[in-house]
């Protein structure tokens, strides 16, 4: 069973999970009869060796907290969700766990192909802690919210991937969780259906629901969570605010500087993968695919070029042009110091709209580096009504930009900061022109004071970044 609904004795009533000491390891074997040896040695000789999957995992999670985990592959996220869960039981340590829990992961383990879609949701609803009369009130939500049609009636084993699926999950949050387990949360179904979960995630949410969720995405743990785990090796690296670990994670991850290292005047080049760039919300990420990097227009065009056709299925709008401004021209070529204004416009695809939506700017250099981005959500701005069209500027005043080729892309998101409705990447190229009083990519603002002697030389020197 995996619901738990009893407060474990001993857990203070404010918190929802506790992990002491969590292990887990398996023993692996260099041949099947192995294992027969060991069972019939009882111990007395060993045929296996064994590996640590987790060592020594403990935090506390308190009642309505959002927390995410983070790490690279292979460092245990999957498996520390497993034992919280109650699909796993850990090999050291204790997890207590107050509360139903509805775990989004290995969706549709219980379900029996030969089984109808009608029959599997009761059958999995019961596994995920519901009786009888809560199925039968919720059936008819679950299948409309999973939207298979007449497939519900017949056996899952007709079922597409996909389709299977959208069942379980539908089944998974409609159990009325006290605590909602996720393993990466957009990655069940088409556009629409994964508007549709995550729109049913921040009700969940909103209701005071315990979270736990994996991601790869730094800016979506920052956005929705308060804390966050991290797990290196298996092992504890930080828990703590969300803000602060992800930092010690990029940290990590992040290439390492040799002391052969040079200062030069050329533009970096693209970071390595694992310190690449999320351009879908605003921040870099943790993983990076070949096709989020935003790819360059010929110098001289401007015409914006949407990553997603206007008939892609599902989709709500299109960015119908991006137009970077200096006062009221337009401009390929500017100087470090100039005031810019980058300026969206978009159309509604679908009569269909959502009640809110945010937007999304990043700035790359022409190669890919990761230079800046930001959201109206990060600036503080509650999600704007969205419309059939509209217009969005951003100014940027006395830019520090130092001499190069740069591009941007714009966004708009949902209401969250986490769906993209739709994006255009590498537009309104332009090139930045200096007095060459600093190289790299950004002119910081300074003062210089020089000591020889016990006499200051120069206290004071022009401070070229400010204009």
């Amino acid at each position: 069973m995996l619901s738990k609904r009893n407060h474990p004795q001993g857990l203070p009533s404010d918190v929802s999970i506790r992990a002491d000491n969590i292990c887990k390891r398996y023993a692996l074997y260099d041949r099947p009869v192995d294992r027969l040896r060991e069972a019939l040695w009882r111990g007395k000789r060993g045929f296996s060796k064994e590996i640590s999957v987790l060592e020594e995992i403990s935090f506390e999670i308190e009642r309505g907290e959002t927390v995410g985990i983070i790490g690279r592959n292979g460092a245990g996220k999957s498996t520390l969700l497993q034992i919280i869960a109650g699909i796993l039981q850990p090999s050291a340590g204790k997890v207590q766990v107050a509360g139903r829990i509805a775990p989004l992961i290995e969706l549709g383990t219980g379900f029996n192909p030969e089984f109808t879609g009608r029959d599997n949701v009761f059958a999995y609803s019961s596994l995920l802690g519901m009786n009888q009369q809560e199925i039968e009130g919720k059936f008819d939500d679950i299948a409309k919210f999973a939207d298979i049609g007449e497939y519900i009636e017949r056996p899952v084993k007709t079922y597409s991937s996909g389709m299977h699926a959208r069942l379980a999950f539908a089944v998974a949050i409609h159990v009325d969780p006290e605590i909602l387990i996720v393993d990466e949360i957009l990655s069940v179904g088409d556009a629409p259906f994964q508007r549709k979960c995550l729109n049913r995630f921040y009700e969940i949410k909103e209701s005071g629901c315990t979270i736990l969720i994996v991601a790869h995405d730094q800016y979506l743990i920052r956005s929705l969570c308060a804390k966050a785990l991290y797990l290196k090796g298996g092992r504890q690296a930080g828990f703590g605010s969300a803000s602060e670990i992800t930092a010690l994670y990029l940290e990590d991850i992040s290439p390492k500087a040799s002391p052969d290292d040079r200062v030069t005047s050329q533009t970096p080049t693209l970071v390595e993968a694992d310190n690449g760039t999320s351009p879908e919300n605003g921040e870099p990420s943790t993983s990076t695919h070949e096709g989020d990097r935003p790819t360059a227009l010929e110098e001289g065009e401007q015409s914006p070029t949407p990553s997603s056709a206007a008939s892609s299925f599902g989709q709500l709008f299109t960015i119908t042009g991006v137009y970077l401004w200096r006062g009221e021209e337009r401009v390929e070529q500017v100087r470090t110091g100039d005031t810019l204004r980058l300026t969206m416009r978009f159309a509604a695809l679908s009569d269909e709209l959502p009640e809110a939506i945010s937007f999304v700017f990043n700035l790359y250099t022409h190669d890919g580096f990761y230079v800046c981005g930001s959201t109206t959500l990060m600036e503080g701005h509650a999600p704007y009504k969205a419309g059939r069209e509209g217009q969005v500027s951003i100014t940027f005043p006395n830019i520090a930009l130092l001499a190069g080729k740069y591009i941007w892309r714009v966004a708009i998101n949902d209401h969250g900061g986490i769906l993209v409705h739709t994006d255009a990447k590498g537009v309104c190229p332009f090139k930045v022109v200096d007095d060459f009083h600093s190289v790299g990519l950004y002119d910081m603002q300074r003062r210089w004071e020089i000591l020889i002697d016990g006499q200051y030389i120069q206290r004071s020197i022009p401070n070229h970044a400010q204009h």
